[in-house]
């Protein structure tokens, strides 16, 4: 899934916790049994992350946040702890801040905190900002999970009344669902519902989108017999 972090990963955070005490920040004098105490605090922050215990991983990092300035791969840690505990805010706020350090990053982790923001942003109705960071995870994420972000795009625009680009949106989360290996419950209702919304939308914006296409194509003809005809002037 987008959201999910390894556990190889974090098992080798886990083994980085002594050196990465050392890169939060400038550290202060603050003695050295203060460092080991941050140091086992920073440990159980990660391994409640890793663990899906996002609540105290958040409590635990913003302890940490109050004397160090967290590196950026922690900061995305806290903000997708936000994403989890629902505080959608907090949770855009602290991934749009840290996305533009991400780029080392492995592109799936990229997704990860990209996605996390634009469901935060999603769930408070900044449905522009929302799709802004759908896109970034496109080029990202995983083809399984390509459905699931289209499907979010389409409801940005529809929700922002672009119903062509939601046609799109739809039309393309509808042909990704088709080749996912994804059977998940979430996965089979999100498959159902494109289907249904991407008819809707077609019986209801689908005519005049035609009418549009039509029209387009009417004045490529006109101006190619335009062109035509200057052509044949010229030769003669």
């Amino acid at each position: 899934s987008i959201i999910k972090l390894s556990k190889e990963r974090n098992r080798f955070m886990r083994r980085l916790i002594p050196y990465y005490i050392y890169i939060l920040c400038l550290i202060p004098q603050i003695g050295l049994a203060q460092e080991s105490m941050d140091a086992e605090l920073l440990g159980k922050a990660i391994e409640y992350f890793g663990g899906g215990k996002y609540h105290e991983a958040m409590l635990n990092f913003e302890k940490l946040k109050v004397t160090y300035r967290l590196n950026p791969r922690f900061e995305a840690y806290l903000g997708v702890c936000y994403y989890k505990e629902e505080e959608y805010e907090k949770a855009a706020k602290t991934l749009q801040a840290v996305i533009p350090s991400l780029t080392p990053f492995t592109p799936n982790e990229r997704a990860t905190y990209c996605f996390s923001c634009a469901e935060s942003l999603f769930m408070i109705c900044q449905y522009d900002s929302a799709a802004t960071y759908y896109k970034k995870t496109l080029p990202d994420c995983r083809k399984d999970d390509l459905g699931d972000v289209y499907f979010r795009l389409g409801f940005c625009a529809l929700f922002t009344e672009d119903y062509d680009k939601a046609i799109d949106d739809f039309g393309f989360a509808n042909f990704w669902f088709g080749k996912t290996r994804k059977t998940d419950n979430e996965t089979k209702a999100r498959k159902k519902q494109t289907e249904v919304m991407l008819r809707s939308l077609l019986v209801t914006h689908g005519a005049r989108r035609m009418d549009m296409t039509d029209e387009i194509t009417r004045n490529n003809k006109h101006q190619d017999a335009g062109n035509e005809s200057g052509n044949i002037n010229e030769n003669k």
